[in-house]
């Protein structure tokens, strides 16, 4: 019994100081252990000693507390849901062999590679492979220089990741009043996105690629002819947008700094979230250097930075 109050007690005290949900894993054996360990300790105590007291049952409690909050977060990387539109419908894979076998598919890759990259056994593989092309998520054709072998591609849409626990924790309260358009509109975007955070449904890939198309679109109000200038009206459209106070901090390689995301206002997170202003920069960028970009958000004030940084891989 002590046992189990123990972990109910934890439970609301962390609930309802907003502290991390994804920080109190009651299935972490590490944790099942400690508590076990400290819960024997306590009925030897009370048999062996009756000056067991209040301090020390305080002392035991600040101890669960520590423990709890020491504990290691989980890496969500390592045990995120993907989701897949096919032209079969939308497809979840929540296998991670099956996951592990996406994250190879960088082009075209033969079964041979597969089966070296994952460890596992050819039979496994083929059993996977062929469970993900009747998904509609993959296909093959036969290798150039070796009929007998197959190459193997993705051929569906990746549009985002299903987390099994919580990675948002609190939700943005509403601190301005809602008076005109623009404000509603804003309003709209940031608690629909942390709702689906919430939720721990993650859709950076439609995101960004919402975030494309309105870049592309910016793009046309433009006029420069060196990227120095190109920048200076990035920050100046960032400025006149509210999307917030844009800097660069270097331009080799190019790095932006947001010192007042709106995007990512007042929502606390794990994972850098700023997707749309990240597909906003890469719709902009990609017209300039004629070419696919990558950007990576590598610091987000969601998670407590001092700013959402991007950093552009050319």
């Amino acid at each position: 019994m002590l046992f189990i109050l123990f972990i109910l007690i934890n439970y609301k005290f962390f609930k309802y100081n907003n502290f991390p949900y994804y920080l109190i894993h009651y299935n972490n054996i590490n944790l099942f252990v400690f508590l076990s360990i400290i819960n024997e300790f306590i009925l030897f105590f009370k048999m062996n000693n009756h000056s067991f007291n209040i301090l020390s049952r305080k002392y035991l409690y600040l101890i669960f507390n520590i423990q709890i909050i020491m504990m290691p977060i989980t890496n969500y990387n390592d045990i995120k849901i993907k989701i897949y539109s096919t032209n079969k419908g939308i497809k979840i894979v929540d296998s991670p062999i099956k996951i592990q076998i996406l994250n190879i598919l960088d082009g075209q890759v033969s079964e041979a590679e597969i089966v070296s990259k994952t460890g596992k056994s050819k039979s496994t593989i083929s059993v996977h492979l062929k469970n993900l092309i009747d998904e509609g998520i993959i296909n093959y054709k036969s290798h150039p220089l070796d009929r007998r072998s197959k190459l193997f591609y993705v051929v569906s849409d990746y549009i985002g990741e299903i987390y099994p626990d919580k990675i948002i924790y609190k939700s943005p309260e509403i601190t301005d009043e809602i008076n005109n358009k623009e404000k509603l509109y804003f309003e709209v975007f940031r608690q629909f996105k942390s709702t689906l955070l919430l939720h721990g449904l993650q859709l950076e890939p439609l995101e960004v690629a919402t975030g494309q198309i309105i870049g592309k679109s910016l793009h046309e109000e433009f006029k420069y002819e060196t990227l120095e200038e190109l920048l200076e009206q990035i920050k100046e459209k960032f400025e006149q947008l509210g999307l917030g106070e844009l800097k660069v901090s270097s331009v080799e390689p190019l790095i932006f700094k947001n010192n007042d995301c709106k995007e990512c206002f007042n929502i606390q997170y794990n994972l850098p979230t700023c997707n749309m202003t990240k597909g906003i920069l890469k719709g902009i960028l990609e017209i300039y250097y004629g070419k696919e970009i990558f950007i990576e958000e590598v610091e987000c004030i969601s998670k407590f930075d001092d700013s959402c940084t991007f950093i552009v891989d050319l």
